[in-house]
């Protein structure tokens, strides 16, 4: 019975993978179950977070280095900020400051666990 038992067991493995692997994207179609792209939202919020805090740092500034600043938080706002390579020390100071507050204030908004300003859901 040894022959059979094995025959039945490979069968059953086989046959539940088999079925379970072509019926899966059929059944999520059917039960219309997606993506909420939690960390998604998550990022995006602490950039928004991270963008608003770095330019009210440099609200007061009127220099040019603070308008460039400004520009490059407006222009990109789902990528990094501004390198500093190239600029000269005076320009430099409100790009770390805008830094340090985006910083600060990611870094606030994970110890206090706020999900106040969450991006809501496409």
């Amino acid at each position: 019975n040894r022959d059979l038992i094995l025959l039945t067991a490979s069968a059953v493995v086989l046959g539940t993978l088999v079925i379970q692997g072509l019926t899966l994207k059929p059944l999520l179609r059917l039960l219309d179950l997606r993506d909420d792209d939690y960390v998604g939202r998550e990022i995006a919020a602490a950039r928004e977070r991270a963008i608003h805090a770095g330019l009210e740092s440099i609200a007061d500034d009127h220099s040019p280095a603070a308008g460039r600043i400004r520009e490059s938080f407006h222009a990109r706002p789902g990528a990094s900020p501004p390198g500093v390579r190239g600029e000269r020390s005076t320009d430099v100071a409100p790009l770390a400051r805008a830094l340090r507050a985006a910083r600060q204030a990611v870094v606030h908004a994970r110890q206090r666990g706020d999900r106040r300003r969450r991006v809501s859901p496409p």
